[in-house]
């Protein structure tokens, strides 16, 4: 999912909200409605640089390092930290810098069989 959330292509998607879009296929109900509804990327110059060289990222993800005194995971709730490290990359040759996010992730599933959902992500630089 976190992957999927900072996937962006400049030359086929509007801009970043499409990727959360896309990444709500992965999440609860409610999330998914969250995501589809409100854009978290800010409103800044970085889609348009992005845009100018027909960039697109790549992005690598790792799994974090759990915080002590986080919450305690249960067969129906549970909680990851990734690291994700996103990278544009333009057609023209062109490469911007790389950003690192850390994402925490609240995953939930409704019995200790089913598959999980994505209920929530914080997102920290």
């Amino acid at each position: 999912m976190v992957t999927t959330l900072w996937s962006v292509d400049t030359t086929k998607d509007a801009s970043t909200f499409e990727a959360q879009v896309r990444a709500s296929a992965y999440c609860t109900m409610a999330y998914a409605s969250e995501l589809r509804q409100s854009p978290k990327a800010p409103p800044d110059g970085t889609w348009s640089l992005w845009a100018s060289h027909r960039a697109y990222t790549t992005v690598s993800v790792a799994a974090g390092l759990p915080e002590s005194g986080g919450p305690i995971a249960t067969p129906t709730e549970a909680y990851a930290q990734d690291v994700a490290t996103v990278t544009p990359v333009g057609r023209d040759g062109w490469s911007g810098s790389a950003q690192t996010w850390v994402e925490f992730v609240e995953l939930t599933r409704p019995t200790a069989s089913s598959g999980w959902r994505v209920a929530a992500v914080e997102t920290a630089p």
